[in-house]
């Protein structure tokens, strides 16, 4: 996968991104340098990686939240997770949560940073409690049923046995609930 790195000014006149983005995959990656040091550059590298394992799995078809999930998942950023894992836990215990399905939605459409970080604070979370209770291997068998064409909703169905919402719905539970672990 070409891997092309560019001024910050460059980065953002070429690919039309917010300032808040890192980088960005479109059949290549593209990240803005300036000023990052070599583990922030591996974070990105890493997280835009997978937005390109995820694509030639099964293209475009895969939802925002777990795309997004899954990238920061796999980015090696545990410290950034972990504060992530914080703000999406005290958003779950405070405020009314829109379906995963419904993300980025209402918080990339107002555009603020603090909003964006909370969308994918929130993906993240529910990639974190899919994985801690049902496993990498299920995630992989997830992409299984979504490159043989099944729909999102209904693989997960197959996979844990009951409904995307109330998949939601536990997620919701268990965050708005945990204790301050991360």
């Amino acid at each position: 996968i070409p891997v092309i790195l560019l001024t910050n000014q460059a980065f953002f006149d070429i690919t039309g991104s917010p300032d808040w983005a890192g980088g960005v995959y479109e059949g290549h990656i593209q990240v803005p340098v300036d000023n990052y040091s070599p583990d922030r550059l591996r974070v990105i590298l890493a997280h835009e990686y997978t937005h390109a394992v995820i694509f030639d799995r099964i293209s475009s078809r895969c939802p925002w939240w777990l795309n997004e999930g899954l990238a920061q998942y796999f980015s090696g950023d545990d410290v950034g997770n972990k504060k992530k894992l914080a703000v999406a836990q005290h958003y779950l215990k405070n405020k009314i949560v829109p379906p995963l399905e419904k993300l980025p939605g209402e918080f990339i459409n107002k555009g603020d940073r603090k909003h964006v970080l909370l969308a994918y604070a929130l993906s993240l979370s529910a990639v974190h409690y899919f994985v801690e209770n049902y496993g990498l291997f299920d995630m992989q068998y997830v992409f299984d049923l979504m490159a043989e064409g099944k729909n999102f909703a209904s693989v997960i169905k197959n996979i844990i046995g009951y409904s995307f919402t109330e998949f939601q719905n536990n997620w919701k539970e268990t965050y708005s609930q945990a204790c301050d672990n991360y």
